[in-house]
């Protein structure tokens, strides 16, 4: 009778232990999926700003007030814009924006995001853009 409650025990304890390791996997997820977020709102907030015409302008205001509207509470935001000209065939640094939204530190998790835009004016390209930004939890 002995035999039978030890063998029991070492099933449970094999069960208990293949329960942790599996718990432990898990408990890895969320740090991947909270990037996943921050590389995802990046990525969407360059491109809605981009798309309704905000980075054309290249005014700091309105593009820090468009980079609010998305960070909310919880996230914060670096954004540099390279702004270039093309002249006899090189590219020549205009001016550089550098917009922190709000006033902190990006913390240890951050994203960053990239994109290249271009301003027409008349038909004809007036400026080459280059913008990065950088999205991190508070």
């Amino acid at each position: 009778m002995g035999l039978k409650g030890f063998a029991l025990t070492v099933d449970v304890l094999l069960a208990i232990g293949i329960a942790s390791i599996i718990i432990l996997a898990l408990s890895q997820v969320p740090k991947q999926d909270h990037f996943l977020y921050l590389e995802r709102v990046a990525n969407d907030i360059l491109l809605v700003l981009d798309k309704d015409g905000t980075l054309d302008t290249l005014n700091a205001s309105l593009i820090t007030q468009g980079l609010r509207q998305f960070l909310g509470t919880t996230l914060v935001a670096k954004l540099e814009i390279k702004v270039y000209n093309y002249q006899d065939g090189n590219f020549v640094l205009n001016e550089t924006i550098v917009l922190v939204e709000p006033d902190a530190s990006l913390g240890k998790d951050v994203h960053r995001a990239d994109r290249l835009f271009v301003k027409f004016e008349n038909n004809e390209v007036e400026k080459y853009s280059f913008a990065t930004l950088l999205v991190g939890s508070r």
